[in-house]
């Protein structure tokens, strides 16, 4: 009964179903590096605010710089783990 309301709402919206999602077909590697870009920016400037008050724009940049590569350093090493299709290998 559940699956047919949800089968409805994905058929009414449009959406694709998540037997037919995979992944990067909604979210490229592109707007994954904006949002990162975004949140290392916001993340910056608060760290930045609260550890140094009066540090400039170049350090807040910097910081920036750091977070963005540190998530994609993260990254690797998480997916570095797993086979091609990010399942574990047994």
């Amino acid at each position: 009964m559940i699956d047919d309301k949800v089968d409805f709402l994905y058929k009414k919206w449009r959406l694709k179903t998540p037997s037919t999602y995979h992944t990067g077909d909604c979210v490229t590697r592109f707007y994954i590096f904006v949002m990162r870009v975004i949140l290392g920016a916001i993340c910056a400037v608060v760290l930045s605010r609260f550890f140094y008050p009066n540090a400039s724009l170049p350090i807040i940049m910097a910081i920036g710089i750091g977070l963005v590569c540190a998530a994609y350093v993260m990254e690797y090493f998480h997916r570095r783990k797993k086979g091609p299709q990010g399942r574990a290998d047994s």
